[in-house]
């Protein structure tokens, strides 16, 4: 899964793109109706992106992403100070216990 949060002119979103090892892919894009900093629309892909794995009943995946941070906070190599933050970094970490494996990897935003 390759996820990514943005904030432009147009309003924030996310977008994360599922890539089947045979080689299909997926893409899925939301708008959000609020206004949010630039890592809370990261977060919210993630999650977002999670959800639907799990709905999907899979249970193995390697996540791709290029916000440093928030993969960092993932990854539990750095705490999460700010409490928005937090709070989606805990909404992660709940969705982490369902997959039996997972790997955050961080990419240069080129590649995502």
């Amino acid at each position: 899964m390759y996820f990514d949060g943005a904030r432009c002119k147009h309003g924030y979103g996310a977008r994360f793109v599922f890539k089947y090892p045979k080689g299909h892919i997926k893409r899925f894009s939301f708008r959000f109706t609020w206004i949010c900093i630039n890592n809370v629309a990261e977060y919210e892909s993630i999650y977002l992106g999670l959800s639907k794995v799990i709905s999907m009943g899979i249970r193995c995946l390697i996540v791709h992403g290029d916000p440093k941070l928030v993969i960092k906070q993932v990854r539990s190599h750095i705490s999460a100070r700010h409490h928005y933050l937090k709070t989606y970094r805990n909404r992660v970490f709940d969705l982490l216990e369902s997959f039996l494996a997972i790997n955050f990897i961080s990419i240069p935003r080129r590649y995502n």
